[in-house]
């Protein structure tokens, strides 16, 4: 497992929270001009990640990865097949505070649920 003090030697600004979330925790950032499903492609044969499903998305979801983004205050999770786990959820609590970010709101496709509040303390 990923300690948090190793997580944020990789994780130093808030454009480094687009990208994806493994199942343990660790982000892996778009680099460069990448979008979302750059960046999925290229994990998914890292990572040998499962076909399942038609989109690169998919096979994320199913394999418990995490899309993740910001806008204004608010951190994005995206997954339509199950909602962050607790290992990811500690994660996204501890970049909402480093980054003094107000919500942590889940998008499973359907609808939108905030997941954690700053305004929870």
């Amino acid at each position: 497992m990923i300690s948090f003090k190793d997580y944020f030697l990789i994780t130093e600004s808030r454009q480094e929270m687009y990208g994806w979330m493994a199942p343990n925790g660790r982000m892996f950032p778009n680099t460069g001009d990448d979008i979302h499903s750059d960046n999925a492609e290229t994990l998914i044969q890292n990572f040998n990640i499962p076909k399942r499903g038609f989109h690169v998305y998919e096979r994320m979801y199913y394999a418990g990865w995490m899309r993740v983004s910001y806008e204004a205050n608010i951190i994005y999770v995206a997954n339509n097949q199950t909602a962050p786990n607790p290992t990811q959820m500690r994660f996204l609590k501890t970049l909402a505070d480093r980054f003094h970010m107000k919500e942590i709101v889940f998008d499973n496709e359907t609808n939108d649920r905030v997941l954690w509040s700053s305004e929870d303390f």
